[in-house]
């Protein structure tokens, strides 16, 4: 994953200039590659059509999950910033308290779910799913407010028959601009038996890096990781 030269890397898996590898401040050239070693190929993980039935599928079977977390985060204490001492203080109610009469949480959980981003990898006994998924608050107090009106949900599910299982998922209410929020995009995958190893671009308000990280139904291990 390093950039070794102006030509970038070449490997057996093809020019690679259109996949979704980036790095625009890094790299004379885009990357062409990616070396692997081991008996198993990697393969182009599958970048999911948001409108497809098959996020449409998992949008209904992740809702009470999301409204489970969102529920949770508004429950954080609701603070407001003093314009006289310049300090962030704790108003004594909770979020959820202080915006009940215009977003309630029985208005907050009809809201519909938007799928940013959902990748899926199958592997031997079972299907793994990486999402971003956030529900917007239109209407709501904003940047007044301290929050952005936003609920961000991502990570890793894994599907077995008809169920999806947690593996790791962190939700969110961010701020305005975002900052402190990390994005990810499975890339390629290999193959490790029953567990799977997947390279991943990860990118945040600084900037960006690659990782490894090794998927199995008990749970997940990063394994790698790239500044480059």
């Amino acid at each position: 994953m390093y950039c070794e030269s102006q030509q970038g890397v070449s490997t057996d898996i093809g020019d690679r200039r259109a996949s979704l590898i980036k790095c625009d401040n890094c790299c004379p050239e885009p990357k062409m590659g990616i070396a692997t070693t081991g008996k198993s190929p990697p393969t182009l993980v599958d970048k999911l059509d948001p409108e497809s039935e098959e996020v449409r599928r998992i949008s209904a079977q992740i809702l009470d999950t999301f409204n489970e977390f969102e529920n949770k985060a508004f429950e954080q204490p609701h603070r407001k910033y003093d314009e006289k001492t310049q300090e962030v203080f704790d108003t004594g109610i909770t979020l959820a308290e202080h915006l009940e009469s215009r977003l309630s949480a029985e208005k907050r959980n009809r809201l519909p779910l938007r799928f940013d981003k959902a990748f899926r990898i199958q592997g031997i006994n079972a299907t793994f799913y990486y999402i971003e998924v956030t529900r917007s608050y239109e209407d709501q107090p904003r940047e007044e407010e301290g929050w952005a009106a936003t609920g961000f949900l991502q990570g890793w599910v894994i599907a077995t028959a008809d169920e999806l299982v947690r593996m790791t998922l962190k939700f969110a209410l961010p701020g305005p601009d975002w900052k402190g929020e990390e994005f990810n995009t499975p890339i390629v995958f290999w193959t490790l038996g029953e567990d799977i190893a997947v390279l991943v671009e990860r990118t945040d308000w600084d900037g960006e890096d690659y990782l490894i990280i090794e998927l199995t139904p008990d749970g997940i291990c990063e394994k790698v990781e790239d500044g480059g």
